[in-house]
């Protein structure tokens, strides 16, 4: 990953370099190579680094056959499990906030 990133960064700045005389506006915002070759680098990265952070909370969400986070009124049977599902949902909802702002509690 180091060669990789080192390779990226060298683009990047041939890429300002290239630009920022004639289009400064226009840095990083057309489809150059550079641009999907940045983008595809910080979106493979950033997928793993989710997957790492989030996997088990994705886990307890999927294989909890008895979570039913539903709020739909439609799809429910009563009002008293929408309030639960609602309060089940909120706190799950914060649960992945709380790990992807402080990913150190991991």
């Amino acid at each position: 990953t180091g060669r990789l990133l080192d390779f990226i960064k060298m683009l990047l700045e041939d890429e300002f370099q290239s630009k920022i005389e004639s289009q400064k506006g226009s840095i990083l915002r057309d489809n150059s190579v550079v641009c999907r070759i940045q983008s595809a680098f910080a979106r493979e990265t950033g997928k793993k680094f989710l997957t790492f952070l989030l996997r088990d909370l994705i886990m307890k969400v999927v294989q909890d056959a008895d979570l039913d986070l539903e709020i739909d009124p439609k799809k429910l049977e009563s009002k008293q499990n929408l309030e639960h599902n609602r309060k089940k949902l909120l706190e799950f909802s914060q649960r992945f906030l709380d790990r992807i702002i402080t990913p150190q509690t991991i």
